[in-house]
Formats: C-alpha cells, structure tokens, sequence
C-alpha cells in the first residue's frame, strides 16, 4: 500500500461518531429502559471497536520491536496518561467542590490508571475509553515480537497461539489483568487488518453495483447477528472492553468484520473535493485518540448535569454537538500540546 485512501479517513471520523454515540446512554447515566436509544447502541456495539482494531491493522507497519515499543509510547501510552491524569485532575477537583473527595476514591482512580481500569480496586477515569490505546500498545509489541522471528513456522506459530487465546477470551470472558484479555480479542481483529490490507484496498476499486450487492448481503447478516446474538430486553450491550460478546462468542466475530466491511464499503463512494471540508475530516482522523479521551468529559461537563433523553435524534445531535466541541480540542493541541496527538501530523 503506497498511500492509505482517504475513504479509510472518512470511515474513522464515521466510527468515532458512531463510539460517541454508543457511549451517549452510559455517560449520561440514563436508567435502562428497552427503547429506540439502547437499541441503536446494542447495534453499534456489534463492531465499532472491531473496526479500530482492524484498521490498526491495517494501518500497521513492521518496524524492528524497539521502535514499536518507543512509537507506540508516543502516540499511545503518552497520550494515554496524560489525558487520564487530566480527566483524573477534574473528578478530584468536582469532589473537592462537592465535599466528596476521599483519598480512597483517588487512589482507585490512580490504579484505574495504571492498569487501565482492569485490575483489583481500581475505578474509571472519565478518559476510561482510552484502554483502547493500552490494549493496541500490547497487541502491536506482540506482533512486532511475533514478525521479528526469523523462523517462518515458529512465526506463525505465535500468530495461531495469539489466536486460541482470542478464543478462549471469547468463551470464557475476562480472566487476566492488565488488558490482557481485551488485548487477545483486539489482536485477532487487528490480525485481519495486517494479513487482508490488500483486500481492504481494492474494495474502493470495485464496481457501484458489486459494492451495493455486497453492502446489502452484509447488511443482511449483520441482521441476523444480531437477532441471534443481542438481547435488547437486558442492559448490558457487547463489550471488548468488558469482554462480553454475546450469547453466541463466534457471531461478535461475524459482526465484527461484516460491520467494518460495511462502513468501509459505504465510505468508499465519498468522494470530497473541497480542500477545506477534507481537511477538516482529517483533521479528526489523526486526532481520535483525542476524541476516546475526552469526549466523555465532554459529556459529563456539559450535558450530563441538564440533559436526560431516550429520543434517538436528541442522541445524534448531541454526539454530533460533543464531536465539535472535541474537534476543537483536537485543534488546540495541533498548536499547543501535539504530545496528546501523539505528535501525529495532517497527511
């Protein structure tokens, strides 16, 4: 791949409207009650963190380990600990304001940190969707690991032990600490993006008809999955984050992959001319990771306090409302702090 297209940009900034849209009822602490709201959350569960981690993978390029190890700390793990102490900073300090800060609650918040949120005693910061940044810092040391083997055999080997751990994940739910089990389920997804990224390409290059018939056949066992394996009487939605993936493990993986090919498919007829819009869009491409980290604190800052809604055009207008408000954060730290972009720059 020479130049990654700008339909892979365009699908980013989709989907990461779509992780804010899915985090609306969580972030505003609404009661469960089945409606149009969590149905259409449920549904986005089916694939919208597969899709980041198979564009990781896509985007992924074999460098030696320890150049992996220092890159991934400067886009991943550097933003990661700066936007959860800052999200840290602002829950102590509403505590202190509201006379209910305890030094219990701040240290759980700090293990929270450290092993991003999935060990003992530990409790979310309001940036708590950044373990998405911890578990791809794992899975791309243990892939460069893995690709750094000269023996082809004993390479896949490791790749093939990666995925039976995916597995097990899958069926058994979280065991393991330190994102451990997040990080097996996110590597097998990644493992698509790295192996198919040829694939992925040319489905720009099809035909209007070939990608019509193709986005209605996976739209078409997207919805089967999902009557098969979400339930919209129960709150609890899919999760890699919380390892639960339904009541049929496999059918996450079917979802996983035909939502991705969906939007990517989707994505592929934009075709954007004006300079500006398109640099707008990415804009907020290179600046996601800045969207997982404080698009919740967006939320509880500004929504959370006043706004309480099961209405599914209140939830789009205010994800979309909160995608604003962090594409200008994105902006301020173009300019004044790139180290929460992970120094990343504009292609």
């Amino acid at each position: 791949m020479k130049e990654r297209p700008n339909w892979i940009d365009y699908a980013k900034v989709f989907m990461i409207y779509l992780v804010v849209l899915g985090h609306y009822t969580y972030a505003l602490g609404l009661d469960f009650k089945p409606s149009s709201v969590w149905n259409l959350m449920k549904i986005i569960t089916l694939f919208h963190m597969p899709f980041f981690f198979i564009v990781s993978g896509f985007l992924f390029k074999s460098i030696s380990v320890f150049e992996t190890i220092k890159k991934g700390w400067i886009q991943l793990m550097r933003p990661y600990f700066i936007m959860c102490a800052i999200s840290c900073v602002i829950m102590v300090v509403i505590d202190l304001a509201s006379r209910q800060f305890s030094f219990k609650n701040s240290a759980s918040l700090a293990i929270g940190i450290l092993t991003s949120n999935d060990g003992p005693y530990s409790s979310p910061t309001w940036s708590s969707a950044l373990w998405f940044c911890y578990s791809l810092f794992l899975i791309k040391i243990a892939f460069s690991v893995i690709k750094s083997i000269d023996n082809k055999i004993v390479r896949w080997g490791g790749d093939i032990l990666m995925l039976i751990g995916s597995i097990l994940v899958l069926y058994k739910g979280n065991c393991l600490p330190f994102r451990i089990d997040s990080s097996l389920v996110g590597f097998l997804f990644f493992l698509l993006g790295y192996y198919f990224k040829d694939f992925l390409v040319k489905l720009g290059g099809l035909s209007v008809m070939t990608k019509l018939i193709a986005i209605l056949f996976l739209v078409f066992i997207l919805c089967v999955v999902a009557y098969y394996n979400l339930d919209f009487s129960q709150r609890p939605a899919l999760s890699i984050n919380a390892c639960t993936f339904g009541a049929h493990p496999f059918l996450f993986l079917v979802s996983g992959v035909c939502g991705s090919l969906i939007v990517l498919i989707m994505m592929s007829f934009v075709k954007i001319k004006n300079n500006n819009i398109k640099r707008i869009i990415l804009q907020v491409s290179n600046g996601t990771i800045v969207i997982l980290g404080f698009h919740w604190v967006v939320y509880k800052l500004l929504f959370a306090w006043w706004l309480s809604s099961y209405n599914v055009i209140c939830a789009l207008c205010v994800a979309f409302v909160n995608l604003i408000v962090c594409y200008f954060l994105i902006l301020l730290s173009y300019k004044y702090f790139p180290a929460l972009l992970g120094n990343r720059k504009i292609r």
